[in-house]
């Protein structure tokens, strides 16, 4: 006999296949945050959480902000936004940026100009 597990329950809610227990609902969401899911699943579940949806819709509006005023930042650097889209709308904590290795100089002081912290400053070199 078929056993659904917690995850394909989660993917079939996000997907609007599966409507969540009471007794599920805060499991779920547990497993949606450590997936990167948690808005999605939020959103797919309405009002059983609202107070959770409304917090991290406003956390998504900051982060789309945040993001847009990097691109405005960025604007004439040859960059890319890496692990940037997903399937579905999340909310990260960071945001990853591919520079060419002659941008990176501008592109951190330009970033921390604009109050972001640059975490990582790893250059690689590959041959082609």
């Amino acid at each position: 006999m078929f056993r659904e597990t917690p995850t394909l329950k989660l993917l079939r809610t996000i997907e609007d296949l599966y409507r969540p227990r009471r007794g599920e609902i805060s499991a779920l969401a547990e497993l949606a945050k450590i997936n990167k899911l948690y808005l999605a699943y939020l959103r797919a579940i309405g009002n059983a959480l609202r107070d959770e949806l409304l917090r991290e819709e406003a956390r998504y509006k900051w982060f789309v902000k945040n993001v847009v005023e990097v691109i405005k930042a960025l604007n004439g650097l040859n960059y890319a936004l890496y692990k940037f889209r997903k399937p579905v709308d999340h909310v990260s904590v960071d945001l990853d940026i591919l520079t060419s290795r002659s941008d990176v100089p501008k592109a951190v002081r330009i970033l921390k100009e604009h109050g972001f912290e640059v975490i990582s400053r790893v250059l690689h070199r590959y041959a082609c």
